[in-house]
């Protein structure tokens, strides 16, 4: 049987295969396709999460240090003016200087070590997670105690009856 143009239907099959190839896999299309996206989404996400890591981290480091910089000023700056203040004070007794430092800084606890040579005193400030190091100086008139401390409140003590050095501990 023909159709209006005299020819055949499997002609007109013929014809419409040319234009509408069957496949068998038309049906897989759709979850094969959704199974490559998800594929592409994961292993963007994947690598997205792995370069920003890297940029966090580089940042807390930045943090951590610049933190410790401030505690160690502010510790150099409180020693200086206890050691001005010594210096200044012809009344016998102790002297303490209350300084306030953060327990953490970044998120990272530190430790506090104070070292001297002669009256150069050499504050390190030493974080534990991210590892990471700050060193801050400062000249007194009077000798400073070597020590070591975790970061919080400090006190600064000067005893001349003790031998008049300044010593840092906890408050």
């Amino acid at each position: 049987m023909g159709d209006r143009r005299g020819t055949t239907r499997a002609e007109s099959r013929a014809r419409l295969a040319r234009w509408f190839p069957a496949s068998d896999d038309r049906g897989l299309s759709v979850p094969t396709n959704y199974v490559i996206m998800l594929a592409i989404v994961a292993i963007l996400a994947s690598g997205l999460f792995v370069a920003s890591s890297g940029y966090v981290r580089g940042q807390q480091d930045q943090a951590v240090r610049a933190g410790l910089e401030v505690a160690g000023n502010r510790l150099a700056n409180d020693l200086a003016a206890a050691d001005r203040l010594a210096g200044a004070t012809t009344a016998p007794g102790d002297l303490s200087v209350s300084v306030d430092l953060p327990e953490r800084v970044a998120g990272s606890t530190y430790t506090v070590a104070i070292d001297t040579a002669g009256t150069t005193a050499t504050i390190t400030l030493t974080s534990a997670q991210p590892e990471a190091t700050v060193t801050v100086a400062v000249q007194t008139n009077h000798p400073v105690a070597a020590t070591s401390v975790s970061g919080g409140a400090l006190v600064i003590r000067y005893d001349p009856a003790a031998g008049s050095t300044l010593e840092v501990s906890h408050a």
